[in-house]
């Protein structure tokens, strides 16, 4: 959490969650997140490969003082969506890093049609 830019009472508030026994259970695949992630550029060469519509999302929404690696994903979302022939960029205004199911389904729903 440190690395991602966490404070120490963001870290100190997710230790003291209900959810913090599930994450420390997963912990040890962060070293394979690591491995996929490589330099940290989204793999434009292999993006172009893929022929399916895509939709590329993410929330408008950041808190002020936002971690540097939530500001980045609006750039990884606009460089993967960029990097595939048929996608579309979409930007959830009012929804942060983690969407609300209903408005993302406003979004989703239409897109599944096409």
């Amino acid at each position: 959490m440190r690395l991602a830019g966490s404070s120490e009472e963001e870290i100190a508030g997710a230790r003291n969650s209900p959810y913090w026994p599930g994450m420390e259970a997963i912990a040890h695949t962060l070293v394979y997140d690591a491995a996929c992630l490589g330099d940290g550029q989204p793999p434009a060469a292999r993006l172009a490969k893929v022929t399916q519509q895509t939709l590329v999302a993410t929330g408008g929404a950041h808190p002020p003082g936002a971690p540097s690696w939530v500001l980045a994903l609006d750039q990884a979302a606009d460089a993967i969506a960029g990097s595939i022939p048929r996608a579309r960029r979409q930007t959830l205004e009012g929804q942060s890093h983690v969407v609300d199911a209903k408005a993302f389904a406003q979004v989703l729903e239409p897109f599944l049609r096409n």
